[in-house]
């Protein structure tokens, strides 16, 4: 078992003439299985109070509650235009994979069916 380390990296600007922002991600993401296999532990537990975010950093200084992280995006704006933006959280959240499971799903064909154990851990965060 291994403490989850995630530290961001720049990637190199792909040789394409076209390609997609997540090309230029500077975390690793993770489904449920492969942060069990990352670090030999379960992601966290959902919690759904919480955004959906399937990548975490470890460099950001957790030791004060009211600590913030702030990383630079790119994302869209209220006219639907995408641009650099700020994106500003707290620092435990930044230092937190937040990812679920998928509910199971009934096959339409079935809808009185009993409902399926548990999603497995191999699940990948949506």
């Amino acid at each position: 078992m291994s403490n989850p380390v995630s530290q961001p990296v720049i990637p190199p600007q792909p040789n394409q003439l076209y390609y997609g922002v997540s090309a230029l991600a500077l975390f690793q993401t993770f489904t449920r299985e492969t942060y069990l296999s990352a670090f030999g532990i379960q992601a966290p537990s959902y919690d759904p109070t919480l955004v959906i975010k399937t990548w975490f950093d470890s460099t950001v200084d957790t030791s004060n509650p009211s600590n913030v992280a702030l990383y630079n995006i790119v994302g869209q704006d209220q006219s639907g235009n995408w641009r650099a933006q700020q994106m500003v959280m707290p620092a435990q959240q930044a230092a937190t994979v937040i990812c679920r499971a998928r509910s199971p799903i009934r096959p339409m064909s079935s809808p009185l069916r009993k409902p399926r154990a548990a999603a497995p851990a191999s699940i990948p965060c949506i």
